[in-house]
């Protein structure tokens, strides 16, 4: 028989599991992914809609997420023999194929992640990275008038590669974010030649969480004010991290809202009812334009749900948000002002187009 002693002793070890569960449910409410000040963006200074939602073009079989470059754009492709292909803005037309999948020579084993696009003498060029390749330099132009592959650049950086690289202007500087020993958070570091430095005063932007979910941490990176600034938007959470590589003393959290999300919360949902925020940048001028989605990984997958875009200037103040009548999950703005989208969840992979350039005159 169990003595009342005996049972008291069980009722408050009972009671002391119950109170650290509940302050650790409690404690999981209060951390943050921030660095420096925060600043709350509840309405922008032009609030602009778009209504028309008929798609521009259908049926890119295959095709999870697309990068333009001027009259082109880079698909990025599942279920073909291919990881990218290389289409026509005009016309949906695949004009080419690169990166081969495969184990064998000049083929690849896993998705290369596009960093940009740009033009030079006259070629449009994609930098990309690649797993255990580099940074690959791969002339637009040229593959799609040949037909063929054609690369102009292979650049491995010295120091580890698992880590993700995001090459700035200044010469060989680049920034490299890597997950340490495969735990929770990142850290940043500057590469220039053969030297690296940690990025100091980054604040809890370096935490460590061994128990949260890596994706949850993760975010877009993307430099500005010719790299002397690096904004991050989170995939998970409902913020931008603005800081520099090289002044350490500029660091702020911007979120659009009245509130962070917190990390243990997003981290310990299920992955279909986590958050999916933040799926591009691109700077366009002097405007640095981020395509948001405010919806749950369920959400997005059955395509419910609209998109944004948030327009913010050079100094990352709010400029304009955009209402967009669809949800896309990748976009690009050519020179001339005209917006393309892309949704890979539809019905059939859909291209959307608007010209917008009367919007961004109303900045």
């Amino acid at each position: 028989m169990i003595s009342v002693i005996e049972i008291k002793q069980v009722l408050q070890k009972s009671l002391l599991l119950l109170l650290a569960v509940s302050s650790a449910c409690s404690n999981r409410g209060d951390s943050y992914l921030i660095s420096g000040e925060v600043e709350y963006v509840e309405e922008f200074p032009k609030e602009l809609v778009i209504s028309d939602d008929k798609p521009y073009l259908e049926d890119f079989m295959g095709v999870v997420a697309m990068k333009g470059a001027d009259s082109l754009f880079l698909g990025i492709q599942e279920g073909a023999d291919h990881f990218v292909g290389i289409y026509s803005f005009a016309t949906g037309e695949k004009l080419a194929d690169a990166f081969k999948k495969g184990q064998g020579p000049n083929e690849y084993s896993s998705w290369p992640g596009v960093v940009k696009t740009y033009e030079k003498d006259d070629s449009l060029y994609a930098l990309l990275s690649a797993s255990r390749v580099g940074l690959i330099t791969l002339n637009l132009t040229s593959t799609v008038n040949s037909g063929t592959e054609q690369i102009t650049d292979i650049h491995k950086p010295s120091y580890k590669w698992s880590a993700r690289f995001i090459p700035l202007e200044n010469g060989d500087t680049m920034l490299q974010i890597i997950n340490p020993d495969e735990k929770g958070g990142y850290s940043r570091k500057l590469i220039s030649g053969n030297e690296m430095t940690d990025i100091p005063n980054l604040g809890d932007l370096d935490a460590i969480w061994t128990d949260v979910n890596i994706n949850t941490l993760g975010g877009i990176t993307f430099p500005i004010k010719g790299d002397s600034v690096i904004v991050e938007a989170m995939n998970e959470l409902n913020q931008i991290m603005v800081y520099s590589p090289y002044d350490p003393q500029l660091r702020k959290t911007i979120c659009v809202g009245n509130h962070l999300n917190t990390v243990e919360k997003e981290t310990f949902f299920s992955r279909q009812n986590r958050t999916t925020n933040y799926d591009g940048i691109q700077q366009w001028n002097d405007y640095i334009f981020f395509l948001y989605s405010p919806t749950t990984e369920r959400e997005f997958r059955a395509n419910k749900g609209k998109s944004q875009l948030q327009v913010f200037n050079q100094d990352m103040k709010p400029v304009a948000r955009i209402q967009l009548p669809v949800l896309i999950q990748s976009f690009y703005l050519n020179k001339n002002g005209m917006l393309y989208g892309f949704n890979p969840v539809a019905e059939t992979e859909t291209l959307y187009r608007w010209d917008i350039i009367d919007l961004i005159n109303q900045f």
